[in-house]
């Protein structure tokens, strides 16, 4: 196998944890407030990778945030199926920090669901 071989072969199978990030305490105040909202939305006490990576692009995290946030928050579709459809892409692809963040994600949302369902009157 030749160097370009293998080197096309990393790069089809690249994982977000694998590049370089912008770490919250080392970010400027306008990336501090993208990073909050992501954490606040998904009700999370770290920044995901796949938004670290963007944090030194203030536009590109942005609109990237707005994206995301509208499809998995917005819209008919239960938030918890539509992280349940990507934690099995996640799951698919073999990358364990996805896995990882995206089970985190729905167990928190679970939690969220219980609760306001031992609120509900009968």
């Amino acid at each position: 196998m030749s160097f370009n071989d293998l080197f096309s072969l990393k790069h089809k199978y690249l994982c977000v944890s694998d590049l370089i990030t912008l770490l919250y305490s080392e970010a400027e105040p306008q990336v501090k407030a993208v990073y909050d909202d992501i954490k606040t939305h998904f009700e999370l006490d770290f920044v995901l990778n796949y938004f670290k990576t963007q944090g030194s692009n203030i536009a590109l995290l942005k609109g990237n945030w707005e994206k995301i946030k509208s499809i998995i928050f917005q819209g008919t579709v239960p938030c918890l199926i539509k992280e349940e459809i990507i934690y099995r892409i996640s799951k698919q692809q073999n990358c364990q920090y996805c896995r990882y963040i995206h089970t985190k994600v729905i167990e928190s949302l679970r939690d969220k669901i219980q609760n306001l369902q031992g609120l509900e009157v009968n």
